[in-house]
This record gives structure tokens, sequence and C-alpha cells, in this order.
């Protein structure tokens, strides 16, 4: 493989070096139905030096290459010393263009141009120029993690007539991969018993926080999220468990039937005084999900939260807000009642139908929010008036599956002194939560009849309390199949259900029925036990 070092000089064994097959782990291809593109790797194994006669040729040609076996990754603005090398830039898509055409020789080609900004926190996110030709087009949405290869070459413009030109380095994409998370395939160890299983993640989650014990298990449940209701409305399952393509569908049928998919992200809000520990928990839930935006309600706008559309040079592209980028992830909004009216209504669609909709300037599009949203608020009234003084409207507040207040949750002297003693590096436990969320999400569960009767019971019996909608039901079954999956397990059982409904009992969101707390029983297992078993008499009497 030595003359694939030669063919982009000679610093290919640099750590820099990205080596990127089409089948690389953590890496999923765009689809591509160019049926005129050509595989280098393939073409390598035929002719080897016909092969590095293409990789050359992309300094001067337009030429449909995929999986391409190397090229320097560089950050997101490149240097002279790039001017023609093939280079591979990974960021977040923050403008995209309209669909255009240019000429080239004597040929009309499609073109779009998309803007990279680098997924860096250390400073202020650096932004190149990307040119989309021919299949690449609409490879991407505003908001998405992408890797583009491509080559870097000088873009000229032209503001007005008779002013200075003005040029920049751009990338000509040549391919474009979307990036998926990549875990660990070493198993996470945990204890078999599953009470202990529960105490030692909970634990583990916001080591520097003792105690809220029902606060951190109420954020790991609505990190790892809930079972998608419906399939993929292509897929056709059959009796025996294969799958099939169907052959015919209408795309009128598939708007339909994606319209009926439930949403799966779980949103959490955190209500509590000045020092109750609102804002760490934001800070480690960030560390523990890729990818996670974090924001304030003081210094963010409507557009900011959600997306804009801008004029630039003459053209409208859009740009997506914190929500559209943490899709897939999460979105933590600190002082979330410092948000202005405008803004609490602009992100109602987001939680709920988990798209955002952009029309303006003829553009139409809907960019995907699937992430669970994280919100803290801060209130200088007694516990019990907490949310009445934080004035969400009602649609706002059913959208969340869970408000949990902090005040009652502080740890005692005793509990904070062992905490001091025993600290627990904060780095290793996001990596170990983090790791434990990604395989267990993945896992699919299923409703047992005895956790639907006890879903469907507690349900009834809050409506009558409180007229809730039907929301509180959608979050139950959510909450339980996360819960399901936090424990490793693939079927929700009555006790998980019960769990639920003990954590439901504890929040803000809903009226109490019962005197226990999960946080005044979680320490103890027979405690827990006895809990459980009131509740469940409760709910189901003989």
């Amino acid at each position: 493989m030595g003359d694939w070092e030669d063919c982009h000089g000679g610093n290919r064994n640099n750590e820099n070096t990205l080596l990127s097959r089409g089948t690389g782990e953590g890496v999923k291809r765009s689809e591509r139905d160019n049926l005129n593109s050509i595989d280098i790797m393939e073409e390598y194994e035929k002719d080897p030096e016909r092969a590095l006669k293409l990789i050359e040729s992309l300094r001067y040609a337009n030429m449909p290459l995929c999986n391409i076996p190397c090229a320097y990754d560089i950050s997101a603005y490149p240097s002279s010393k790039h001017y023609n090398q093939l280079v591979s830039v990974y960021g977040t898509v923050m403008k995209m263009g309209l669909l255009k055409f240019k000429m080239v020789g004597d040929k009309e080609i499609d073109y779009q141009e998309i803007k990279i900004q680098e997924r860096n926190t250390m400073y202020v996110p650096r932004t190149i120029t990307v040119q989309l030709h021919n299949k690449l087009i609409n490879s991407c949405k505003p908001g998405e993690v992408i890797r583009v290869s491509g080559v870097v070459e000088i873009l000229w413009r032209r503001l007005k007539l008779g002013c200075p030109i003005e040029c920049e380095y751009a990338l000509r994409a040549v391919e474009v991969t979307h990036h998926t998370i990549k875990t660990e395939s070493e198993p996470i160890m945990l204890p078999e018993n599953e009470f202990d299983l529960l105490i030692e993640v909970i634990d583990k989650y916001a080591p520097s926080l003792a105690g809220m014990r029902q606060a951190k298990l109420a954020l790991l449940i609505c990190t790892v999220g809930g079972q998608e209701s419906s399939k993929d409305p292509q897929i056709k399952e059959h009796e025996d468990g294969s799958v099939k393509e169907r052959e015919s569908i209408t795309t009128e049928q598939m708007y339909y039937e994606s319209q009926s998919k439930n949403r799966v992200s779980s949103h959490i809000l955190l209500v509590g005084k000045t020092g109750s520990g609102k804002s760490t928990l934001l800070n480690f839930a960030a560390k523990t999900v890729v990818p996670a935006v974090k924001t304030t309600g003081n210094s963010c706008s409507s557009a900011g939260l959600t997306a804009c559309a801008t004029r630039e040079n003459k053209e409208w592209m859009i740009e997506p807000g914190a929500i559209p980028q943490a899709d897939r992830g999460i979105c933590c909004i600190d002082d979330f009642n410092s948000l202005q009216k405008e803004e609490k209504a602009s992100i109602l669609e987001a939680m709920e139908q988990q798209t955002i909709t952009i029309a303006k300037a003829g553009i139409l599009l809907k960019l995907d929010t699937r992430c669970t949203i994280i919100g803290a608020a801060r209130h200088n009234t007694e516990p019990e008036w907490a949310l009445p003084s934080l004035k969400l409207s009602p649609p706002l507040l059913s959208r969340f599956d869970l408000i949990m207040g902090l005040d009652d949750l502080l740890a005692s002297d005793e509990e904070i002194a062992i905490k001091n003693i025993d600290k627990t590096p904060e780095d290793d436990s996001a990596v170990f939560i983090h790791n434990l969320i990604e395989q267990r999400k993945k896992i699919p569960v299923t409703l047992s009849e005895e956790s639907k009767r006890i879903i469907e019971v507690y349900y009834r019996k809050q409506k009558e309390i409180d007229n809730i909608s039907i929301r509180a039901l959608e979050s139950h079954i959510r909450l339980c199949e996360a819960y399901t999956k936090l424990q490793g397990q693939d079927v929700v059982t009555e006790v998980h259900a019960l769990m639920i409904v003990l954590l439901l009992n504890s929040s803000l969101n809903t009226k109490r029925l019962w005197k226990y707390t999960l946080d005044g029983v979680i320490g103890s297992r027979n405690l827990l036990s006895a809990a459980l078993l009131h509740i469940k008499n409760d709910l189901l009497p003989e």
C-alpha cells in the first residue's frame, strides 16, 4: 500500500491522516443512485496505476468518485498549503443554499453550496464553503454532522461591478458521509441484580453532586428514550419475522404513514432555587451524549433555537439553530423560564412533532429535531408554588414528560461528607454513562400485559383527578420503555411500570397520589419493595 501514501505526499504517517473505507465502523454512507460513480477501492484492486491517476485527476476534473481510501483530515478552514489537495472536513452543516446549475465546458451540471462549521467549543468555530455537484446535492440537511472529502479550491466572488474581487478557500466535494456515534465494542460490566445495577448507575451520574438520585434517574431515563411505535413504511414484516421491502407504495402513503409515528425522545424540566445543582446536572448530561448543544434562555432568540433563512450574496440559505443541531442527541437549555413568549411558542413543534418547518422566501423545508430537551428553570418561591411561578403555558408544560423539583432532593451533611471522601473522577463517569446509554438505547422493547394494565389504571386515576391529556399516557409508555432499556431487558414488566409510577408521583406536572417519593425509598431495597407493593395494591385491588 505504499503507492497510496505517495499519491498525497510523504506525510501519510502523520497522526492527522484519515483512513476512511466505505465499510468503516461509525460512518454511514449517504445513498448514491449515480450509476456512473467510480469506486476507488474497486479500481485499485483491478488496476492500481489507473486508480492513482484518478486520485490525481481530482484536482482538474469534476469526477463522481466514492470510497476514497485516504485524505488529509483538517479542521474546518484550510490554508494555502492545502490548495489543490484532497482533504477531509468534519463539521456541522450550518447553511444550505438553493439548487442551481452552472456550465462546465459545454455541459450543465446541478450545483449547490453549503457551509460547514467545525465542531469546537474551545474558540470561535470557523466555517468553509462546500460545493456539491450532481448526485451529491441535497445529500445533507442543516444541522446534520457530516464528513466531506474534496479538493481545496479558490472561490472568486464579485459583489458589485467595479468593486475588488473577493476570494476564499472552498471545498469541491467528491464524497459526503454522515457521522454516527462509535461506541466501545466491549460490553458494559454491571451487577446482575436489578436494584444494585440501578444504584450503581445512578451514583456514577454527576458524581460531584451527593444524593439527588431521583433527578439523576429521571435524566438517565429521558436520555435513553423510548421505542419507535411504527416501522419504516417501506418495510413490510411477515409473520415469520422476516422483512421485505414493499414493491408498490406511493409517496402519499409514505407521507401519511410517517405522520403516524409517535416521538421517541422524552423531555425533562429541572426546577429549583439558586444553587440547587441544575447547571451541574445539565453540564454532565452534555458530556454523556453526542451531539449535545448547550444554550441559555437569556441569550438565545427564536431563530437561534429553531432555524432561520438568511440572504447571502443574493441567495437564500438555511441556518439551523440549537435544537436542529442536537438532532439524535440532547439540547440543554439553562434558565428555561427566561425564554420570551415567541421563543416558547417556536419550540412547540420541535418538542412534539420532532420537526421544524421553515416557510420563507419560497423555501419550504422540514428539519429533524429528534432530540431530548433538558431544561433548567429557577424559582424564588416556596416549593409548592414553584411551577406556577415559572409562567409556562399548559401546551408547553404538557410536552415535558417529567418536571422534577430539586429543592427537596438536597443531600444531608453525612452524604456530602462521604461524597467528599470518596470522590469519583467525573470524566471517567461520563465515559461510562455514555457507553451505557449508547448500548442500551438500541434494545428493542415490548410492553407486557401486566405493564399495560398498570399504565392504563394509573392514567385513568390521573384523568379523574386532573383531566390530563393523552400526552401523559404517551409519556408513561415512553418512560417505561426507556427504563426497561436502561435495565438491559427487552420486555416491560410490572415492576418497571410501577417504578415509573413512583417516579411520576414525584413529578410536578402530575398529582401526587401517594406519600412516597423515589428519592426517599430508593436508598433501601426493603423500603422500595414496600412502596411498589403499596402502589400496586392501590391500582389493582383484589
